[in-house]
């Protein structure tokens, strides 16, 4: 179909597309309302080392190799955030039941991302904001104490410390309006190509 073809169909029919376009943007209006608010508990954790578990002297961070061992501690912290067992831990704190689903939707609103050589930041995704601050601390509080137990058992030793006590908690965006314009402009192209189709099999 050529494109004077397609703008002479569309015109045939505007008040078709026009009330599916209202219809549709409607939806999309109700189901920003419907669909719950997601809140976002972040805090960033400072990370460092000791070079002997008998010694309070940290690390300093000078030069490549010195910028190479900050990047290892880092990693090191990530990867403890993402751990299965780490989690697990998390939901008997919060006297949550440790099962496959539970700990697949833990892992699904946890977000660990590596801001520098020594920081990482730690968002938690919740509906409600007091449950996303509150599995975000104790999130932190079990990692500090596994970090803490980790540093009992071996040469090297991890110092997180969490940049503030709690997190910040920021709330989703979201807009009636571009609801709307999703809404309409998802039901824009699928009665456009109905029609298009329709039209296509008729001639």
């Amino acid at each position: 179909m050529e494109l004077k073809e397609l703008v002479a169909t569309v015109r045939k029919h505007t008040k078709l597309i026009s009330s599916i376009v209202l219809v549709t943007g409607i939806l999309g209006v109700a189901l920003h309302f419907i669909v719950p608010t997601a809140y976002y508990a972040e805090g960033t954790f400072y990370v460092s080392g000791f070079s002997q578990p008998s010694t309070t002297e940290y690390f300093a961070y000078d030069g490549y190799y010195a910028q190479q061992s900050a990047q290892s501690y880092t990693q090191t912290l990530a990867a403890l955030f993402e751990s299965v067992t780490l989690h697990s831990a998390v939901l008997d704190q919060l006297a949550i039941p440790v099962t496959e689903n539970a700990l697949r939707a833990f892992s699904k609103r946890l977000s660990v991302r590596i801001q520098s050589p020594q920081l990482v930041r730690v968002i938690y995704k919740s509906n409600s904001p007091d449950v996303a601050s509150a599995h975000w601390q104790t999130l932190a509080d079990v990692v500090t104490a596994k970090s803490t137990l980790l540093n009992d058992q071996g040469v090297s030793q991890l110092a997180v410390v969490p940049v503030h006590d709690y997190p910040v908690v920021k709330r989703g965006y979201s807009s009636v309006y571009l609801a709307f314009a999703i809404g309409a402009g998802l039901g824009l192209v699928a009665v456009t190509i109905w029609i298009t189709l329709k039209e296509y099999y008729a001639s």
